[in-house]
């Protein structure tokens, strides 16, 4: 990335130099240091969060027992709902696609059985 799209941002920067209205040519240098100093800082401090965290995220995860941490996968399907009340309406042999209508119909219907009162 250094060698691409900043090189090529640099570039342009530099080339603003002269311009009218424009940075001045001894403050794009300083501008620059600046802000490669601070992302330089910003990276060094995630590699030292980096370096501190890991080995606690290890520790929690080594500590967690296999039955809670497989609790999660274990839990029971859910039930497949039962078929609409209603057929759905038909389509053509050669459309694959089902229509809005055929969309909507399903929509509804899931939406009554997962609200009405179970028996």
């Amino acid at each position: 990335m250094e060698n691409t799209e900043f090189a090529a941002a640099r570039s342009a920067a530099e080339a603003t130099l002269g311009k009218p209205g424009e940075t001045s040519a001894t403050e794009i240098p300083t501008r620059l240091q600046a802000l490669l100093a601070t992302e330089e800082a910003r990276v060094a401090d995630a590699f030292l969060l980096a370096e501190v965290l890991a080995p606690l995220i290890a520790a929690q995860i080594a500590s967690t027992p296999a039955a809670v941490a497989g609790a999660s996968l274990a839990r029971e399907p859910r039930v497949a709902p039962a078929a609409p009340s209603r057929p759905p309406v038909a389509r053509q042999r050669d459309d694959p696609a089902p229509s809005i209508a055929d969309l909507i119909d399903g929509m509804l219907g899931q939406e009554r059985r997962d609200h009405s009162p179970s028996t």
